[in-house]
């Protein structure tokens, strides 16, 4: 059985910046997205759709206060 996670900060449809690192450690935005899905098993990480590319998801940590 899944443990279901509560540290979420947005909800479907809610608009996010999306941060990464690169190889050299640095912050960099990777874009502005849209959530699709909240994953219930992982703190703060869910299913965005990002504005450059439609109907595409990927699975990203957003931290909180990345509203968009």
């Amino acid at each position: 059985m899944t443990k279901q996670i509560e540290h979420h900060s947005f909800k479907a449809g809610d608009r996010v910046k999306v941060l990464n690192a690169n190889m050299r450690g640095e912050t960099i935005v990777e874009g502005v997205a849209t959530v699709r899905k909240v994953l219930a098993y992982l703190d703060h990480t869910y299913m965005v759709e990002f504005d450059t590319e439609p109907k595409q998801t990927y699975e990203r940590f957003v931290g909180p206060g990345q509203e968009a």
